[in-house]
């Protein structure tokens, strides 16, 4: 962290507004919060569906707390639940679930079983090919941005090596 004046600047260039931290309440809102395992998923962290419980126990723990004034005046709202949460990898960062990464070989298999299945019913074999094109086209097009995408990698490597040299 640089320093300006008598206050210190974070990395990113800007200071933190809003309330102070009251370091010892939060610690004490997770250890309330880790006695309670109801509150926990599967995953290990506390669900959206929970925040009520997790409010309840922060108004508790906050009782603990009659002499600061910071402590009194927390309103508890969904964006500060979320906010201890994350900071305390009691819950996922936002972005949580993402889409699965498209697996062309899986997905080649699956048009192979389906055309398969196609013809095995009786349909005819051009029609069959007729509705499977699309995909064809899409996993040819999909191979051939791969491709030069890797060229491409290539190249560029082969450039930063001979201009090293």
């Amino acid at each position: 962290a640089r320093q300006r004046g008598s206050f210190e600047i974070p990395e990113g260039g800007k200071r933190k507004t809003g309330p102070k931290t009251n370091f010892d309440f939060e610690r004490r809102l997770v250890e309330a919060l880790q006695a309670v395992p109801s509150l926990f998923g599967e995953d290990g962290t506390i669900q959206r569906a929970s925040y009520a419980q997790v409010k309840e126990i922060a108004r508790q723990v906050q009782g603990e707390f009659k002499d600061d004034e910071r402590v009194q005046r927390l309103s508890f709202s969904d964006s500060w639940v979320t906010e201890i949460l994350t900071k305390n990898e009691l819950r996922k960062p936002k972005g949580g679930q993402r889409k699965p990464k498209f697996k062309s070989e899986k997905a080649e298999g699956m048009i192979g079983e389906v055309k398969h299945s196609l013809l095995e019913i009786g349909f005819p074999g051009n029609v069959v090919e007729n509705a499977l094109r699309p995909l064809h086209r899409y996993m040819e097009s999909r191979r051939q941005r791969i491709e030069k995408r890797s060229q491409k990698r290539v190249a560029t490597e082969a450039e930063n090596g001979d201009t090293e040299q």
